[in-house]
């Protein structure tokens, strides 16, 4: 798996800390379920501003799945999406939204990637689970 830097959709540079924070977080989190081999910081951000697909990134990578998403603030509210991208088929396995009040930096993101890694660890399994069925099962 790889977590990609996550774009900055408001466009204002000073909030792209934030946007490449929540990434970090993701894989630091990730990097912690010892069944899920996770791409290192390094490899994953040096897509950052290339202009590639999540299949010709995770191909580069050598990953099943891709972990995207954008940062967006107006005002004192937040909004974070983050999509689960299988990369051979390019579908989007899992995606959320997440609006918050930008009362502290921490705060926000602390919860944010508490929440999208508690459901990213579900949603892999599941698809694992499925994807190791037997091959008479019908798939959907």
């Amino acid at each position: 798996m790889a977590v990609l830097p996550f774009s900055n959709v408001g466009g204002d540079p000073e909030q792209d800390y934030f946007a490449e924070g929540i990434a970090e977080d993701i894989l630091t989190e990730l990097s912690r379920f010892r069944n899920l081999f996770v791409i290192a910081r390094n490899s994953s951000f040096s897509f950052k501003g290339k202009d590639l697909g999540t299949q010709e990134i995770a191909k580069a990578l050598n990953v099943e799945y891709i972990v995207a998403g954008g940062v967006r603030r107006i005002g004192k509210r937040v909004r974070v999406a983050a999509q689960l991208i299988h990369s051979t088929t390019g579908q989007e396995l899992w995606a959320e939204r997440y609006a918050r009040e930008f009362e502290g930096i921490f705060v926000v993101q602390d919860e944010v990637v508490r929440t999208i890694v508690v459901t990213l660890g579900s949603r892999l399994r599941m698809d694992i689970a499925n994807n190791a069925a037997p091959l008479e099962r019908p798939r959907q």
